[in-house]
């Protein structure tokens, strides 16, 4: 699609841009935590803005599988436009532990730039992971090599296959009246961004990948999962010809103690073959911040000690399950707001877990905002074949990063 540059959208693109860069050199006055937030968010400018902020509509709902497929059910989140129209449909899938309501962020961004958004814990499992016997026991690594294992994965492909059939089955439901079932992205975080991925072709064992998703256009792969089991990286993610954003950095370790370090995240990205393919690398974000669920406000003192511990003790697991129990009764869920790439933090009442500090006083509202905007225009890039959104990832996003991370591209 090609948007016409009017003056107008030259001059607030120039502006927001250069709004950027001076904040890159500008050292915020000392406050309160909330009041450096805010102040670091508005400094960092607005990134890439989509052509249109929609107004949503946000309902969670059930939905049965046909018996021939299993006769399961399937607890979905649906953020779509209010205007009528066509939108291309985004599947979230959360990550481990997470319920259908995590990545709020992501999903109110996208969808706001016009986009039907679809979120699903597909295993009853996966969901109720920090609730299992090996989770109370604390055998974490037990835990998590059972819900990545390629047995668990196999299980998980068939049923995102099941999945889609139920969608289609809705197809005429007003739920998804507005929603293009023939553009779908898959997008996902953690354990998510695995299912997403082998949904694209990635071979998680040896035998052929498994069946493709119809009418596939992309990937939103956040804090993607690699490991050194299986096929080569080479073969493993030969298959997948699909354009793919890879969200990852030097921070996004492992919170389960399995994977060998942060930089084996970008495997997929190194060995997929090449076309299509972004690595966006951001210095200072965490794992968690990732997730783009709201981040509890560390107390006084608890931030040390928790970048000690690397984020991996006891009480940030029961804090991400527990805040997806919260918001999946209807806490935290709003229908309508602003938000768009203007600091994802705040209009979706996210509190920071670290105190300003890395490129820019890179706090978690910011990383969020940057992901946000880098995930929106790869959107409106590869679905919409937007013109303006394809210019942007190709030559200014890199400039308004700055030391914040990089965007790397095949």
């Amino acid at each position: 699609m090609t948007r016409q540059r009017t003056p107008h959208f030259r001059a607030r693109h120039a502006g927001l841009f250069t709004l950027a860069l001076l904040a890159g050199c500008a050292s915020p006055p000392h406050a309160g935590r909330g009041g450096a937030d805010m102040q670091q968010q508005q400094s960092f400018g607005k990134g890439y803005l989509s052509e249109e902020e929609h107004s949503l509509r946000t309902t969670p709902v059930n939905w049965l599988a046909p018996v021939a497929e299993g006769g399961r059910s399937f607890d979905l989140i649906v953020s779509s436009p209010v205007r009528p129209g066509r939108y291309p449909v985004v599947l979230y899938l959360p990550g481990l532990g997470e319920a259908r309501t995590a990545g709020e962020a992501w999903r109110k961004a996208w969808a706001q730039a016009g986009y039907v958004v679809v979120s699903v814990q597909l295993l009853a499992e996966d969901g109720q992971a920090w609730q299992s016997t090996a989770a109370r026991n604390g055998d974490f690594r037990t835990l998590v090599r059972e819900r990545f294992s390629a047995a668990a994965m196999s299980s998980r492909q068939q049923t995102l296959q099941s999945f889609l059939g139920v969608l289609r089955q809705h197809a005429d439901d007003p739920l998804l009246a507005n929603a293009d079932l023939g553009r779908i992205v898959l997008a996902g975080y953690d354990l998510g961004a695995y299912t997403a991925l082998a949904g694209a072709g990635e071979k998680f064992r040896n035998g052929p990948p498994a069946a493709a998703v119809s009418n596939l256009v992309g990937v939103i792969a956040l804090s993607p999962y690699a490991d050194f089991s299986g096929p080569t990286f080479d073969s493993r993610y030969a298959a997948i010809s699909v354009p793919v954003l890879s969200v990852t950095g030097p921070g996004d370790g492992d919170n389960y103690g399995v994977l060998a370090s942060a930089s084996v995240r970008t495997a997929p990205f190194q060995h997929m073959p090449s076309g299509g393919k972004y690595l966006l690398s951001l210095d200072d974000v965490s794992h968690e911040q990732l997730s783009g669920s709201p981040l509890r406000q560390p107390l006084e003192g608890e931030e040390d000690r928790g970048n000690r511990n690397g984020g991996r003790g006891d009480d940030n697991r029961g804090e991400r399950s527990g805040r997806g129990d919260r918001s999946d009764r209807g806490g935290g869920e709003g229908g309508m707001g602003r938000g768009g790439m203007g600091g994802m933090g705040g209009s979706t009442g996210g509190r920071n877990t670290n105190s300003p500090n890395g490129p820019g006083g890179n706090g978690s509202g910011q990383s969020q905002a940057v992901i946000a905007a880098v995930t929106t225009a790869f959107l409106d890039a590869l679905v919409r074949q937007d013109d303006i959104a394809q210019e942007w990832l190709r030559r200014d996003a890199r400039r308004w990063l700055r030391e914040a991370g990089s965007l790397t591209v095949r």
